[in-house]
């Protein structure tokens, strides 16, 4: 039987989701979205697809930068089967010129499925997100 395979592929996705302030400078949040991976390995892990659901607390760190930390759980759909993950959130950005609605972020994941191998088992993805207000 061949190995399992973790894969490193392009992503494309997607997500909706809300902040509720407790006060100026902290928020919580949550998030669901749904993802395509591209061009993946043989025998790799992931399926194609998935979705995901994200909770956390958000910090205005200054008057246009943000930062958030949570947890998101991962559904990869098999098919017949899916697997299922937890991972860690670690979030910053800030808002794009004067527009305090529209602003960039950069994310990182970490995944508890294999936290020994974290080199090998992260997602790091770039965004924009607009706020509704």
């Amino acid at each position: 039987e061949g190995a399992v395979v973790k894969d490193s592929s392009k992503m494309v996705g997607f997500k909706v989701g809300a902040l509720y302030p407790l006060n100026d400078k902290y928020s919580l949040f949550g998030q669901i979205g749904g993802y395509k991976l591209l061009s993946l390995n043989d025998g790799t892990l992931w399926s194609d697809r998935g979705a995901f659901l994200d909770a956390g607390l958000e910090v205005n760190l200054t008057e246009s930068g943000f930062m958030g930390i949570g947890v998101s759980w991962w559904n990869a759909d098999q098919g017949d089967s899916s697997i299922e993950d937890i991972a860690l959130l670690l979030y910053g950005g800030g808002d794009i010129g004067e527009d305090t609605n529209t602003q960039w972020y950069v994310e990182g994941r970490i995944f508890e499925d294999d936290t020994d191998q974290i080199s090998d088992n992260n997602m790091l993805t770039v965004g924009l997100r607009y706020l509704f207000q």
